[in-house]
């Protein structure tokens, strides 16, 4: 079976026994499509000659896409695989020996000690000081303190520190 015919056989299944949307099969589709052109014998490769090797060239040339669109099409291709072998036309998902391209997390930095104080004097309760020496304690983030001024909102000089602290 060559892997056009494996892929066509998964897109079906996916449509029609798993009841995916039609956008998560074009997804599927132009996932797939990107690693079938990188194969030396395109869409004419058997599915039993696709080794690790061919995933990790399709990989590298991949190199300028960001890692959330490497990461999808690795999973389309995981799922695949995956269904290959519930259909019978593979034995193993050689996208578990791949290593996933990690996502790089972004840590919020946190308020300094000077603007701990600012929040802290502008509080006008000390149930607000409190809260703010908590959240500082805890590591202040910008997900933390959701706190904006907007023209509906009445905020106290502490909430309008903190929406400028971030």
């Amino acid at each position: 079976m060559t892997v056009q015919t494996a892929v066509q056989q998964f897109l079906q299944h996916e449509e029609v026994v798993k009841r995916r949307s039609p956008a998560t099969i074009e997804a599927y589709r132009a996932d797939l499509a990107c690693f079938v052109e990188t194969l030396n014998r395109g869409s004419e490769t058997p599915i039993e000659a696709v080794t690790v090797t061919d995933i990790n060239q399709w990989l590298m040339s991949m190199s300028d896409r960001s890692t959330s669109t490497v990461r999808r099409r690795l999973s389309a291709l995981s799922s695949f695989s995956a269904t290959g072998i519930v259909l019978g036309y593979a034995q193993e998902n050689p996208v578990d020996r791949i290593k996933r391209p990690s996502h790089k997390r972004r840590i919020q930095p946190t308020p300094g000690d000077q603007q701990v104080q600012q929040l802290l004097d502008a509080a006008p309760n000390h149930q607000q000081r409190t809260i703010i020496l908590l959240l500082d304690t805890t590591a202040l983030r910008q997900a933390s303190a959701s706190i904006t001024e907007t023209g509906k909102c009445r905020t106290s000089p502490a909430e309008a520190c903190l929406a400028r602290c971030f």
